[in-house]
């Protein structure tokens, strides 16, 4: 006959198990190892437009925690100290305005001037503080724009800044990636979107759940 008959000691040891045949889902479990990096979408570059010298520094180590609108440092620029000076010039002149069409004149130098020192990054609330002094200040305090943890500093007290230069690097830690490292032949089971359990010596029984997403350069991100 066509029969093949096993010792029945002989299945026990190669796990030969018998089963009726059903419907069902198919799953199959990809390992993979990975490694733990910040969001990158979450980054902030701190930078300059203009150029100057550092007078106070603040965030002085790499690691140190800041909120967003703290000071990491303070700056003495030429081009700032101008423009603050004429912003105060632009708001005297306003005051001193004898009539409508000079204060609609002088309303637009004080936008004017406001704008500029905006855009080279000094706060809402510094400027704030400048109208009500009425006097430039030569050291202007660079603030946080978001809440987060050091990663990069690139200065130093009384070091000198030019524009465009990276000056600090920060980034919130509340949430991380993964970036896990899956081999070529389980690539075509991974999808974005997918659900994974995460787990690592200092993470919680169990893992954690996380949701797989497309990476910078194509990879698959949790």
């Amino acid at each position: 006959s066509a029969e093949v008959r096993v010792d029945p000691a002989r299945m026990q040891k190669i796990g030969i198990r018998f089963a009726s045949a059903e419907r069902g889902p198919l799953e199959r479990i990809v390992r993979a190892t990975g490694t733990v990096v910040w969001d990158e979408t979450a980054l902030v570059d701190v930078s300059l437009k203009v150029r100057g010298w550092v007078r106070e520094l603040h965030a002085d180590s790499l690691g140190a925690r800041v909120e967003a609108g703290d000071p990491l440092f303070s700056v003495y620029s030429p081009e700032i100290y101008a423009a603050e000076a004429e912003y105060i010039e632009a708001l005297r002149a306003r005051s001193a305005a004898p009539n409508s069409a000079a204060r609609s004149r002088a309303d637009a130098m004080v936008r004017a001037a406001r704008a500029r020192l905006r855009l080279w990054d000094v706060a809402e609330s510094d400027i704030a503080a400048l109208a009500a002094r009425g006097e430039p200040r030569e050291s202007v305090p660079i603030r946080a724009r978001s809440s987060g943890f050091v990663l990069e500093k690139n200065v130093v007290l009384g070091g000198a800044i030019e524009p465009g230069m990276r000056l600090f690097r920060i980034a919130p830690l509340d949430r991380v990636w993964v970036d896990a490292q899956a081999f070529e032949s389980d690539v075509a089971l991974l999808r974005v979107g997918q659900t994974a359990r995460v787990r690592g010596p200092t993470l919680p029984e169990g893992g954690i759940e996380a949701r797989s997403r497309r990476g910078p350069i194509g990879e698959t991100w949790w």
